[in-house]
């Protein structure tokens, strides 16, 4: 009788350990890496609508543009009465007509909470609007633009957040 059976099944269970570890690993890093992948692409879709949003909200007078004295919801909603100079009667509108749900659904961003700042030049806040974010928060974006508010440089700021 020869041995050689006994190493051919030691061989066989060592091989199938290593396999399966090898299989475990790969697993692993490919559920890692799609985890991240998924964030990062709910990140990049976040920069990319507070950056449709601001500019919007800060170039644009809205559409329609006399949006504030329609008694309908607009289809943009834009602050400017020219590019980067905010309107009184467009801020007033956006701040005590519009729920923050009615301004999630104009701006597609359901998924999200939002919060609005607008704030003079020594960094008083002057209005806002939205939900400031918490520390439970998975992901924030803050963008910021300088304007004019009644003659006054300031700053509006827009966070969307999860």
């Amino acid at each position: 009788m020869k041995p050689r059976g006994q190493a051919a099944v030691t061989d066989l269970f060592i091989a199938i350990a290593v396999f399966v570890l090898l299989i475990t690993i790969i697993t692993v890093d490919w559920n890692k890496y799609q985890i991240q992948l998924a964030s990062e692409l709910d990140y990049d879709t976040m920069k990319f609508k507070a950056f449709h949003i601001i500019d919007a909200l800060v170039r644009t007078p809205g559409v329609p543009e006399d949006w504030e004295a329609q008694p309908e919801l607009p289809s943009v909603i834009g602050l400017a009465s020219e590019p980067n100079v905010i309107s009184n009667a467009k801020l007033t509108a956006f701040i005590n007509t519009l729920t923050p749900a009615q301004i999630k659904e104009i701006f597609k961003i359901n998924l999200y909470t939002f919060f609005f700042e607008l704030k003079d030049q020594n960094g008083a806040i002057l209005y806002s609007h939205g939900t400031p974010t918490n520390n439970t928060a998975d992901f924030s974006v803050v963008l910021s633009r300088p304007i004019i508010y009644q003659e006054n440089v300031g700053v509006v700021s827009f966070t969307i957040w999860k």
